[in-house]
């Protein structure tokens, strides 16, 4: 009876041990769950937030600053190299005087726009240029003022400004 007894309290001591080890495993999966569960609801509220965040780098604002000062300092240069009727052998034989004619403003303004527009569109953003007037200098050496209103748009922003040009043609 005595063994019977023993074998009974060595039976319930390892039930306990079996029961003690399994309440700790469980206990361990479910905090590890839990923690689990945490980390990915922070993860997500994280890439959430910061989705949401609009971006404009200054490298982008300013590459389109950059690329808008460039137009406005060479746009009048080549209205006037576009109002300049030249031919090849006048160009050989030194015989041009480089001064365009302003009777052929608005077609040498609109071949000058168009350049300026096809090179802007190839790298995706869009220039316009409208000719606001063009008038005389009174300076006696056939200088003319001519005003343009000179547009570039990206996708993030635009900039428009008038700007005013000094181009030389025959009197």
């Amino acid at each position: 009876m005595n063994k019977l007894i023993n074998k009974k309290v060595k039976m319930k001591n390892i039930q306990t041990k079996i029961n003690s080890t399994t309440k700790n495993n469980a206990q361990m999966i479910t905090l590890m769950g839990v923690m689990l569960a945490v980390s990915v609801f922070v993860i997500s509220s994280i890439v959430a937030e910061v989705e949401n965040i609009e971006f404009i780098t200054s490298e982008t604002q300013s590459s389109l600053t950059y690329e808008f000062n460039n137009i406005k300092e060479t746009f009048g240069t080549t209205l006037n190299y576009n109002l300049i009727e030249i031919t090849v052998v006048a160009a050989i034989s030194e015989e041009c005087n480089m001064k365009g004619n302003i009777n052929n403003i608005t077609q040498a303004f609109e071949i000058t726009r168009k350049n300026y527009t096809d090179l802007e569109l190839k790298y995706g953003r869009i220039f316009d240029a409208n000719l606001v007037k063009y008038w005389y200098a009174n300076t006696g050496d056939g200088v003319y003022y001519v005003s343009v209103t000179l547009y570039l748009e990206d996708t993030d922003a635009y900039i428009s400004e008038d700007v005013t040009y000094s181009i030389v043609c025959k009197t």
